[in-house]
C-alpha cells in the first residue's frame, strides 16, 4: 500500500497533490478502503475522506470534472487489483451507478 507520511497528512488540505515516485495520485487508500485521502487536481488539496461519504463523491465528480476519469478508472482498478478484500471494485461500482464516474 502506499504510504502517506506523517508531512503529507499535515500538508492535507494544502495545495501540495500526493506524490508516490514521479506519479501524482488521486487516491491514497486508508483503512482498508473504509478512508482515503482524494487529491483535488485544480486546487491540489489532499483531504482525508470516508469512501462512503457524499464528500468522497463529490471530490471524485471535481476530478471526473477536470478530465481525470481514466486516472480514476486505472487507480481504482488497480487498488481492487492490489487490495482486493478492501472493497474498491464494489466502490467504483457504487459511483458509476450513482454515474459520478461514467464508464467510456
Amino acid at each position: 500500500m502506499a504510504s502517506v507520511s506523517k508531512n503529507q497528512r499535515k500538508a492535507s488540505g494544502t495545495k501540495a497533490p500526493v506524490q508516490v515516485g514521479n506519479v501524482t495520485r488521486l487516491i491514497i487508500p486508508c483503512n482498508h478502503g473504509k478512508h482515503a485521502y482524494v487529491t483535488d487536481i485544480k486546487t491540489g488539496k489532499n483531504p482525508h475522506l470516508a469512501t462512503s461519504s457524499d464528500e468522497f463523491e463529490v471530490s471524485i465528480a471535481a476530478n471526473v470534472t477536470a478530465g481525470q476519469t481514466n486516472k480514476l478508472l486505472e487507480e481504482f482498478n488497480s487498488l481492487a487489483s492490489k487490495y482486493p478484500n478492501d472493497g474498491w471494485d464494489k466502490l467504483l461500482d457504487r459511483l458509476v451507478e450513482k454515474e459520478v464516474i461514467v464508464l467510456p
